[in-house]
């Protein structure tokens, strides 16, 4: 299920904050607030196909009361998601589309008054609990903490943030990876359309250069696990060509999974999330893949995904000698545009 995200008037918020109560307050009986209208404040929603507003969530200019120097400051307010939507990502598009607009602003700092029930949603996008903030408000009952978001750091500090889809966790890499992924890079099959397999220094060193693409860029390859059955099976994200081509500079989706793992499903699911966020979060316009024509398994995954191939496109790769089996790629690609149109 897909949301179209669009910025609201301050009255089009008001029938979901009334009908979802904004947490139970009852001191706003019409569900207006007295910054509504206040310079620098914005409204957005997610707008389902009917056109229907089913999650909403207001955006004021108010330095945070723990930080004050942090300026300017953003704060979170009166989100709202229709409660027959809850939990299909409605909530999820309204955040991320916040957060890709205030990156491109001069924004500090975002932060909100969070419902420890909620904490769990916040911190997927990095949010973090400040120290000593929680209270219990009066009106709810409910206890809260103030919940911050430094903007500047956001494309410089991913290490808290998570991808999450059943049943796969996406995550940042850890040490005890390391292993796993050696061996997973000595594979013959899971290497047979790579130029060879990697020795340890070669596959540590890769790992380095991932790391330092997400604390750079803040975005990359992701470490797969299966919650509950396995730490780590390979990765799965987006990452930037290290060559020039008709098509770069350009950022691919891409995976290598372990040879176990094949046949279930999860380089697609993984990937339909990397996707996402990279449209959503990091803001990007198009996400392109490519590999060799015989690597039918991966192709059948970029179509699965929404990715479509002119052989136009088609290229040889300039790190892989002519005449070489593995020289011809072909290029998928997938515009924005043409993502939300299949969500």
């Amino acid at each position: 299920m897909g949301w179209e995200v669009r910025e609201l008037d301050a009255e089009e918020t008001y029938p979901l904050r009334r009908a979802v109560s904004a947490d139970g307050r009852r001191d706003l009986p019409t569900m207006r607030h007295e910054l509504d209208a206040a310079q620098g404040s914005w409204h957005l929603g997610a707008v389902d196909a009917t056109g229907q507003v089913v999650a909403t969530s207001s955006f004021f200019l108010v330095p945070c009361p723990l930080r004050p120097e942090a300026q300017p400051a953003v704060q979170l307010e009166l989100m709202a998601v229709d409660p027959m939507v809850q939990g299909k990502g409605a909530g999820t598009a309204v955040l991320t589309e916040a957060i890709r607009r205030l990156k491109a602003t001069a924004a500090v700092l975002l932060w909100a008054s969070a419902r420890d029930e909620a904490l769990p949603f916040y911190e997927r996008f990095g949010f973090t609990a400040a120290a000593g903030s929680g209270f219990t408000p009066v009106e709810t009952g409910r206890p809260h903490h103030i919940i911050e978001l430094d903007l500047r750091g956001l494309a410089l500090g991913t290490k808290a943030l998570q991808l999450h889809t059943e049943p796969l966790l996406l995550r940042r890499w850890r040490e005890g990876d390391r292993d796993l992924f050696a061996r997973l890079n000595t594979d013959p099959e899971v290497m047979e359309h790579f130029l060879g397999p990697l020795s340890r220094e070669e596959s540590d060193a890769f790992i380095d250069r991932i790391e330092g693409a997400f604390d750079k860029l803040g975005y990359g390859l992701w470490a797969i696990e299966v919650p509950g059955e396995i730490g780590f099976i390979g990765y799965v994200g987006l990452a930037s060509p290290n060559f020039r081509a008709h098509f770069t500079p350009a950022v691919e989706v891409g995976w290598r999974l372990r040879r176990s793992s094949w046949g279930r499903g999860f380089a697609t699911e993984a990937a339909r999330v990397a996707v996402a966020d990279g449209f959503g979060r990091v803001g990007l316009d198009e996400i392109v893949s490519f590999t060799v024509p015989a690597n039918v398994r991966s192709t059948r995954v970029m179509e699965r995904l929404g990715m479509t191939h002119d052989s136009r496109d088609d290229f040889d790769h300039p790190q892989v000698l002519a005449g070489h089996r593995l020289r011809r790629h072909v290029l998928y690609r997938l515009k924005r545009s043409d993502w939300q149109a299949i969500q």
